[in-house]
């Protein structure tokens, strides 16, 4: 059973010139109130308990559910007077039965996977387990700081930055620690909870990049209208390809380094076999950790001369790579781009922002390629050889294993992306 509170009793002050007589939730978007959409993503969700927690124009609210919903299992609060978010989740949980509960915001489409989150709030034994977006010039949301082990530590106040990760305001909150804690009647969840619970290392977050719109100021409103009228806003986006490279793309070199172009050796049939697999995809990275040129192993100029014969192999096989990112720096330097740190797929993302890491696959050979994907809630494949097993991934299990990239081709690809995606590809 998975219970969800909607928190929908803002006035929508920001909106009233274009809906003056409708709650913020009720604003038509592509002929459609926008509740619409956030109820029809969370019954796919499997949510079998709706709790609306309303205020303003609370009655139209009620009347469009028992009009357009009629079978929807709906419990109601109703404030008299404006309780603040924290005082609206807390008046609503108490009228919930589930020991954990989501929350979302009326006014906010982020269709992330719910059981992803619940997996890992009770994994974590979490008090708190956010819904967390990566987003390039989040300025309008401020930010937050998420640590490898899941924790947030830190809220940022908004301020221009090229990108970061934010609150996507949906939550997942283990019901009754949270009651029994001294709330006043009326207060603000995020500033006033949040923002200070931080410090007690309870509060998890978890990053789904999945689509994301907020329509609670008018430029974002109108967008919503173009992005909701013909389909579903995550269809037409393309997906991602991210590769390691040694063990992936070219054989490994046990405890060495590939240092020029004539030690590097492609897998048996990656050529023919890559060729097929990235018409599925509009971009391919590789990510690879590349310490042998800090070590002076080999120089960054040498680096890119193997890379770019690589690439032109590639290339001339059928295959496409848009771009390589690599990490230069020793293990010790504690750097952000060295996996499993998430820095080469963070600068993916800001210069390719209409990717999204959930519509993105990676396939690795060790569980640090495994662990960077994860962090971004990128779909993981383990890549099997002679140098590793199954057992070194038991901390961290992907979501596939495969011995060959066939095996991914005909195996597991069919399995991610939708079959008609693959009749367009063949069709190329």
């Amino acid at each position: 059973m998975k219970t969800c509170i909607i928190l929908a009793g803002g006035f929508g002050t920001r909106l009233s010139h274009l809906i003056p007589d409708l709650p913020k939730c009720l604003a038509p978007v592509a002929d459609k109130p926008f509740l619409h959409y956030i109820i029809e993503y969370l019954i796919s969700q499997q949510v079998n308990l709706f709790v609306f927690a309303l205020g303003y124009k609370h009655e139209l609210i009620v009347q469009y559910i028992q009009d357009f919903y009629p079978s929807l299992k709906t419990r109601f609060i109703i404030e008299d007077e404006p309780l603040g978010t924290g005082g609206a989740i807390l008046k609503s949980l108490e009228i919930c039965d589930e020991e954990h509960v989501f929350v979302v915001n009326g006014d906010t489409y982020f269709p992330i996977n719910l059981n992803q989150l619940l997996n890992q709030h009770k994994s974590l034994n979490s008090f708190i387990t956010i819904g967390v977006k990566a987003m390039n010039h989040p300025s309008r949301y401020g930010t937050l700081q998420l640590e490898k082990d899941q924790c947030i530590r830190s809220f940022f106040e908004k301020k221009e930055l090229q990108y970061g990760l934010i609150n996507g305001g949906i939550y997942l909150i283990h019901r009754n620690p949270f009651i029994d804690k001294h709330f006043p009647n009326k207060f603000s969840f995020e500033q006033d909870f949040l923002e200070k619970e931080t410090s007690n290392g309870q509060i998890f977050g978890q990053v789904q990049d999945h689509f994301f719109i907020d329509i609670g100021v008018p430029e974002d409103y109108n967008l919503a209208q173009l992005i909701f009228k013909n389909s579903n806003p995550e269809s037409k986006i393309s997906w991602t390809l991210y590769l390691d490279r040694d063990g992936v793309i070219n054989e490994l070199i046990p405890g060495n380094y590939v240092k020029r172009w004539n030690e590097f050796k492609f897998e048996n049939n990656f050529l023919n076999t890559f060729s097929k697999i990235s018409k599925y995809f509009e971009h391919v990275f590789i990510v690879t950790n590349q310490q042998g040129v800090a070590k002076q192993y080999m120089t960054e100029q040498a680096l890119k001369q193997i890379h770019d014969q690589m690439l032109t192999e590639i290339n001339s096989a059928g295959g496409h790579i848009s771009k390589i990112y690599y990490c230069p720096h020793l293990k010790a330097s504690n750097c952000t781009c060295r996996k499993p740190n998430s820095g080469m797929l963070d600068q993916s993302k800001i210069e390719y922002p209409n990717l999204l890491f959930s519509k993105s696959i990676l396939i690795g050979d060790t569980i640090n390629d495994i662990k960077m994907a994860k962090s971004r809630g990128i779909i993981t494949i383990a890549m099997l050889h002679k140098f590793n097993s199954k057992t070194d991934f038991e901390l961290c299990e992907p979501d596939y294993f495969i011995s060959d990239l066939d095996q991914f081709y005909s195996e597991v690809l069919p399995k991610i992306i939708p079959y008609d995606n693959h009749t367009k590809a063949l069709d190329n």
